[in-house]
């Protein structure tokens, strides 16, 4: 089974159609190499600071790098991408936030990742069949090809249940130029596959959750104040400076949080102390 490719130009609908019925949709070269190569400088250092994986889970020989909202600025234009955007509101309708912000580098003689459903660190809760608590997205910093150990994803396995023991037969590469953005749902079966090729694969990975579960990536710690003042209000409310209709992430006294963040220390010390 061969997985579902659309054009930078496609819609939000029709990319959020694919997503609902096969668990997935590839978007071709969504972002500029350009933007991809600001990327690759800006976080150079955070590469080479970065140790291996110390289990077969982590992936013995992966790095990953977080924090990416604070360290990459560029990062930031893909996060906020507005198709991917869109697709992640029909998915998660009544309000999301960011969970994870990590840039994968799978090298050379990594092994294939073990397939497994992202939901799954959430814990082993009993939400319905097609509830969706997560949307998983994969942008290809590099090309993503068999070789170099592209994401292998089991189609419309989404519908299927949880722990389930699914085999590398059962997966299908998901090869992509630079650029491209994979979205998945958190259900489906998915994992890196094994790098046979001399070069370093890197995909970088942001993951989106309902805005009332606990983010994997804790994002006000993160990204120091000083950086959080200067980014935008709708940024800033995806990493989690936001309340719910239901008055989920509150400060204090019933106070927004986007308030408090952007009004300094002042601010937060008049909240909390009365000061």
């Amino acid at each position: 089974m061969s997985l579902t490719h659309l054009p930078a130009s496609a819609s939000i609908e029709e990319a959020s159609a694919c997503l609902a019925e096969h668990g997935h949709v590839i978007i071709d070269s969504l972002a500029s190499i350009e933007d991809l190569d600001h990327i690759d400088a800006e976080l150079e250092p955070w590469y080479d600071a970065a140790k291996f994986g110390d289990s077969e889970h982590a992936g013995l020989q992966t790095k990953r790098t977080g924090a990416l909202i604070a360290r990459s600025p560029t990062a930031r234009k893909l996060i906020m991408n507005p198709l991917v955007l869109g697709v992640v509101t029909k998915a998660l309708p009544y309000m999301f936030q960011l969970g994870l912000t990590e840039m994968v580098s799978v090298w050379p003689d990594s092994q294939p990742q073990f397939l497994h459903q992202d939901q799954s660190v959430l814990g082993p809760y009993p939400f319905e069949p097609d509830y969706e608590l997560m949307i998983t997205t994969i942008w290809a910093i590099s090309e993503f090809t068999e070789e170099t150990g592209a994401t292998r994803v089991v189609p419309e396995s989404h519908r299927l249940g949880s722990m389930l023991p699914f085999s590398d037969a059962d997966a299908v590469s998901a090869e992509m130029p630079r650029g491209s953005v994979l979205i998945l749902s958190g259900r489906l079966y998915h994992g890196s596959g094994a790098n046979r090729s001399k070069q370093v694969r890197r995909g970088m990975t942001i993951d989106f959750i309902a805005a009332w579960l606990r983010q994997m990536e804790n994002q006000f710690l993160s990204c120091l104040p000083e950086i959080t003042r200067t980014l935008p209000e709708d940024l800033l409310r995806l990493m989690g400076y936001q309340v719910t209709p239901h008055s989920v992430g509150r400060v204090g006294d019933w106070l927004d949080p986007l308030s408090v963040a952007l009004g300094g220390e002042d601010r937060l010390n008049e909240a909390l102390l009365g000061t």
